[in-house]
């Protein structure tokens, strides 16, 4: 039973809103962090898992890696509590703009180039978290979600690996482990050879579903995992490029497998440098039931399969009747027969051609009346007819490349100067932060912009401690908000409460000492010098000095009441 509806208040901070999801994953719900005044989504573990405590603590390891994980196409994971309850949640940001699967039964399904758009920013948190070393394992359209209308973020890293295989493991059910339509083949098979790899085979079924509108292998979940694992997808008639690419991540044998997520990234829009997919070997017993295609004159077939095609007609043909036999017979040996005589034409034809070709040579010279034409028609920049267009695209993605190139050097003296005027997260005329953004959309592993944020990093986390110190609650709290919008640590909300705690009991408890002019604690001696002050029962709200309770302030004369 859902413990906490809408409208409820868990631990006297998260207001919850709406219900976001629900399922044997747990629960999500969008709330209200009362105490910083922003929004924030609430996963609160299933109650089964709450109660392992050996989960408990792997899924605590894990909320402690995802944290560490920033960019900006990431779901931000902040913290971990305890409800008070018997239960755990995870907070973390909270995407308003809904889900790629909800996007895509409304939109989709999409051209190629418009999936490319939507792969960008999902390759891009993927590359962050595998920069991380976390493996997702969850890859599918219900984990992206949208930030706002036109920024997507990668969710469910890392943290759903634990719920997933503690899940599984007390309910006995294999099928809570992932959603086998996104799974590649060595996950499925329980292989120990778990790496970056088996997210990219997920990245290709959701490249494939994006474009087709169902995933490679679709149906009942033992049909699926026996697919993923023992069949080819279909790919139909989808753009050579698109095959190409998402073939490359759909290869069964991992090691044959794109590897990184920056190879996926480089060769979006020029996939022929990424392996091809390879078909399945079938047995000869498979391959005398399939029935004979021929290769399509519009379309390049693979030698392999070719080859197929030949052997299985040549094994399912029938004999030739004996008359019909001997008529072929006849008709071959009746053209050995006339062969000498057909190669003595050829010659001929050849011969003749050779002799009159000077001829034609001298009038085609003749006709040649404006040569200039031809040179104008260069001079002007015309593309010459016979330049392949990928070669063309190739000379634009250069020049544009040199052109990015430029602009992220003039973004990063721009990041560097702010950052030195200490203009990290606020500021006229921009700050580091929002600079470093632009930078990381054009190029994610960008050395400045990362020795920058983490120099902020820890600038921010001195200036807390330095506040803290000095009982500046309110300082410490903006500079704690900060710290987390750029990806550092919330770890400072508990020392930030309790000094606001402290603070309360400083101004309610606490006055000036008559004798020692010191701050001192209600009491009967001052715990600065001793002098009595047991008569001083009250603090006068003008000179803040511990009085005794009469009508006027023995020190400064003010009223008291």
């Amino acid at each position: 039973m859902i413990p906490y509806e809408p409208g409820m208040l868990v631990i006297e901070r998260f207001e919850l809103k709406e219900k976001l999801g629900a399922g044997a994953m747990g629960y999500v719900y969008g709330a209200i962090d009362r105490k910083l005044a922003e929004d924030v989504a609430l996963k609160f573990l299933p109650s089964a898992m709450a109660e392992d405590m050996k989960a408990v603590e792997q899924f605590t390891d894990e909320v402690r890696k995802a944290r560490r994980v920033s960019g900006k196409h990431i779901l931000r994971v902040y913290d971990m509590w305890e409800d008070g309850r018997g239960g755990h949640f995870v907070t973390m940001e909270w995407a308003k703009g809904g889900d790629l699967d909800s996007y895509r039964l409304r939109n989709g399904p999409f051209s190629w180039d418009d999936t490319r758009q939507l792969l960008v920013p999902i390759l891009r948190g993927l590359q962050s978290i595998h920069e991380s070393g976390i493996i997702h394992r969850d890859i599918k359209p219900r984990n992206i979600l949208f930030r706002d209308t036109n920024t997507l973020v990668v969710a469910d890293f890392g943290i759903s690996k634990t719920i997933m295989s503690t899940m599984s493991r007390i309910t006995n059910d294999p099928t809570i482990s992932g959603t086998p339509a996104y799974m590649a083949p060595e996950v499925l098979q329980g292989s120990d050879s778990i790496g970056f790899y088996s997210d990219i085979y997920s990245i290709g079924c959701l490249a494939y579903e994006l474009l087709v509108g169902q995933t490679p292998f679709h149906g009942n979940v033992i049909s699926v995992i026996h697919m993923q694992t023992h069949a080819d997808p279909n790919f139909g008639d989808l753009p050579r490029e698109a095959k190409r690419w998402i073939g490359a991540c759909l290869i069964k044998d991992p090691s044959k497998r794109v590897q990184t997520v920056s190879e996926l990234l480089d060769s979006l829009y020029d996939p022929w440098k990424l392996p091809e997919y390879i078909s399945i070997p079938q047995s000869e017993s498979e391959l005398k039931k399939v029935e004979y295609a021929g290769p399509k004159s519009t379309e390049r077939i693979d030698p392999h399969t070719y080859k197929i095609y030949r052997r299985i007609r040549r094994d399912s043909a029938e004999p030739i009747p004996g008359k019909y036999g001997r008529i072929r017979r006849s008709i071959s040996s009746n053209l050995r027969r006339f062969l000498p005589l057909i190669g003595i034409i050829i010659i001929g034809l050849i011969t003749a051609m050779i002799l009159l070709d000077p001829f034609d040579q001298q009038n085609s010279n003749q006709d040649k009346e404006i040569p200039q034409q031809t040179e104008s028609s260069t001079i002007t920049g015309m593309k010459p007819y016979n330049i392949e267009s990928s070669e063309i695209d190739g000379i634009e993605r250069n020049r544009t490349g040199q052109d990015k190139q430029n602009q992220i050097q003039i973004l990063e003296e721009k990041a560097r100067t702010l950052h030195e005027e200490n203009k990290f997260t606020s500021g006229e005329g921009g700050n580091t932060w929002e600079v470093c953004q632009q930078i990381f959309d054009m190029d994610p592993d960008n050395p400045v912009c990362k020795e920058l944020i983490s120099d902020m990093i820890g600038k921010y986390a001195d200036w807390i401690e330095s506040n803290l110190e000095k009982g500046n609650c309110d300082q410490a709290e903006r500079y704690a908000a900060s710290l987390k919008q750029i990806g550092g640590s919330s770890e400072y909300d508990e020392l930030i409460s309790e000094c606001r705690r402290l603070d309360h009991e400083h101004v309610e408890l606490s006055g000036i000492c008559p004798h020692c002019g010191e701050l001192t604690i209600a009491g009967n001696f001052c715990t600065e010098c001793g002098g009595n002050i047991r008569e001083f029962t009250v603090i006068c709200p003008h000179c803040s000095t511990w009085t005794a309770d009469e009508n006027f302030c023995i020190h400064c004369g003010q009223k008291l009441k």
